[in-house]
């Protein structure tokens, strides 16, 4: 939906540092800018509109507004009915129209979903804005990042499972945030760590601290039958399907044609929603092959975007610089779902769902077959746990950073609350079967053959996306013609792989931070050549 950003500093206005952070991020919001200092707040329809001169103060936080549905008057930022709450928010509140009638008594100035976050702490401030956030975070039934301040402190909190991001920097002088690294690399600040889903950040001119802001409790595995579990599934996961395309003409799907986005594609069709589905990979991929098979199947619109090495190599350079990441494995896997995306948006979608979260929660992964036979269903329902709190760093970054990148906003069906909590409290055996060798995703797979799904696309092993669209492999072809190979590393006593090391010059050369050791070496690759 956005980015948002803000800062305080100890010795200088902030009016300038906060530009610069809005301009970095601008691609996460074309449509509207808003910007709090001070005591006064600035709004426009573009960033190049918005007129800072008169402004003046040590704290800041601002906000870019991709609209989906609405008006201009849901730029924010959002002041409460005292006017001294002022809030940013980066996401979707689903169940806003339910908490407005609890809030009947406050004045909204918008129809927008995210001022009801700022009413709803109004509501629970009694002198401590700390204590007004936790007690709201338990009521909202979303996907959000947001920030608010009573303008001597900012406090910052994420929905509980972490799909919408917040970073965090410090230096001697300046306490930042922002929804992507890069902003609070655009001044100055170069370490930057992200903000853990279920706890806040506080920020004042003492610094940043953090605290547990959320409790979200681990359910209790709970027996049930096969079928009333797929009944159950099945009517979750439409309800979080359909609160995610409420109010839409069109959404976007990023499609493998596996189980997962399959399960999406059928449940949103079922919807009155437009659906569309996107899929990248390079010519004659797997991926490529497969989802069109099964869009042709299920009767839906698919669109592709076909790669040959020369459409490729240029988007190395893009998604590294969208990810902030320098992992070959990472920066594999993003280049298709890059790739869909740039699709997507120049097909006019503003809203992507995906399948992201169902492997966590169903046990869709080869090494959890390897953990239930070593060590048993105790150890893998921990395992399943964690994998779920750190899914936010591994995939989730990732994924928003490449939709916003293209001013798409994601959205995750499989990680609602209702289908988490359900999936956490399923016994084993109905995740993965090892009779007969190993089935993943029982119980999906169980869902895809009720609702009607082709029996080659319930069967079908999982395929990791760099895989199965070839991009890993096109990856290394990059490297190897930019002249690197397997002896480089060695020759300029760099630890990694060749890929990991061209990975690294690009991100030396995109302005991305990288260790002053790596820094070193790309200088003296760079006197060799």
């Amino acid at each position: 939906m956005c980015g948002i950003v803000g800062i305080i500093s100890k010795s200088q206005s902030v009016v300038d540092l906060l530009w610069n952070m809005l301009t970095t991020i601008e691609h996460r919001g074309p449509d509207g800018v808003g910007v709090f200092i001070g005591d006064k707040i600035v709004k426009a329809e573009k960033l190049e509109k918005l007129e800072l001169e008169k402004l003046k103060g040590n704290l800041g936080i601002g906000h870019v507004r991709l609209k989906i549905v609405g008006t201009q008057v849901g730029i924010q930022p959002f002041l409460d009915c005292m006017y001294s709450l002022i809030l940013v928010h980066n996401g979707e509140i689903y169940n806003y129209q339910e908490l407005k009638k609890d809030l009947k008594n406050h004045k909204f100035e918008t129809d927008a979903d995210s001022e009801v976050i700022v009413h709803l702490i109004e509501q629970n401030f009694n002198g401590n804005l700390i204590d007004a956030v936790k007690k709201s975070l338990p009521k909202l039934d979303g996907d959000y990042a947001f920030a608010v301040t009573d303008g001597k402190t900012i406090v910052i909190a994420r929905d509980p499972i972490g799909i919408k991001p917040v970073y965090l920097g410090e230096s001697k002088q300046l306490f930042a945030f922002a929804s992507e690294r890069k902003a609070l690399w655009s001044i100055g600040i170069k370490e930057t760590w992200a903000l853990e889903p279920r706890n806040l950040a506080i920020l004042t001119i003492g610094g940043i601290s953090v605290q547990e802001g959320f409790i979200f409790p681990k359910p209790p595995i709970t027996k049930i039958l096969e079928t009333k579990a797929i009944e159950k599934l099945s009517q979750i996961f439409r309800e979080a399907i359909e609160k995610r395309v409420q109010n839409l003409e069109k959404v976007g799907i990023i499609f493998s044609g596996g189980i997962d986005s399959s399960l999406v594609a059928k449940f949103a069709s079922d919807s009155e929603v437009k659906v569309t589905l996107y899929t990248s990979g390079m010519a004659g991929s797997e991926d490529l092959i497969h989802a069109e098979r099964v869009a042709g199947d299920l009767g839906l619109s698919i669109k592709l975007n076909e790669l040959d090495l020369d459409k490729f190599e240029p988007l190395i350079p893009k998604t590294l610089y969208a990810i902030e990441e320098i992992s070959p494995i990472q920066v594999g896997i993003a280049l298709p779902i890059y790739a869909a995306a740039t699709l997507a948006h120049s097909d006019g979608q503003k809203v992507i769902l995906t399948g992201q979260g169902a492997d966590e929660l169903f046990g869709g992964y080869y090494r959890y077959h390897k953990i239930l036979e070593d060590k048993g269903d105790k150890e893998l329902e921990a395992l399943f746990w964690t994998d779920l709190c750190n899914i936010y760093q591994i995939n989730l970054q990732r994924d928003d950073a490449t939709m916003m990148a293209n001013s798409l906003e994601l959205r995750v069906p499989f990680l609602d609350l209702a289908v988490v909590n359900f999936a956490l409290s399923l016994p084993i055996e109905l995740k993965i079967r090892t009779e007969n060798g190993f089935q993943s995703k029982y119980i999906l797979r169980k869902l895809g053959d009720k609702v009607g799904l082709p029996k080659y696309v319930v069967t079908r092993p999982k395929r990791a996306i760099q895989y199965g669209a070839r991009t890993q492999k096109a990856l290394k072809r990059v490297a190897k013609k930019s002249g690197f190979n397997k002896y480089l590393p060695k020759k300029v006593s760099f630890s990694g792989d060749f890929i990991s090391l061209y990975l690294n010059i690009l991100a030396y050369q995109l302005g991305i931070p990288i260790p002053n050791e790596i820094q070193k070496i790309v200088k003296a690759l760079g006197e060799m050549k």
